[in-house]
């Protein structure tokens, strides 16, 4: 396994622990970033790791996504708002 994909799983990792320990109410707290909630943030996070393992495992499904991405955004929708619609209402552990 290449060093990059070993850093990028122990980093997951890290992350995913310590948000494992983050108090339910603190999910919506807004933060010192652009006053997004950790739930924003995550979502980010993982709407990124989504569209980068896309690219390496369909090209043309990844070319297709970023397309719809790239209308949305046309449109006005915002990348978060257009985050949380990919999400369909997903959001923390719960």
């Amino acid at each position: 396994m290449l060093q990059q994909a070993r850093d990028f799983r122990e980093e997951s990792d890290a992350l995913f622990n310590l948000l494992n320990t983050i108090e339910e109410r603190d999910w919506e707290r807004s933060t010192q970033f652009k006053e997004w909630t950790l739930n924003d943030v995550v979502a980010h996070l993982h709407f990124g790791d989504y569209a980068a393992n896309l690219s390496l495992q369909d090209n043309d499904a990844f070319i297709s996504f970023r397309r719809t991405v790239t209308a949305a955004n046309k449109q006005g929708t915002r990348h978060l708002a257009f985050t949380h619609a990919w999400l369909d209402g997903a959001k923390n552990r719960t």
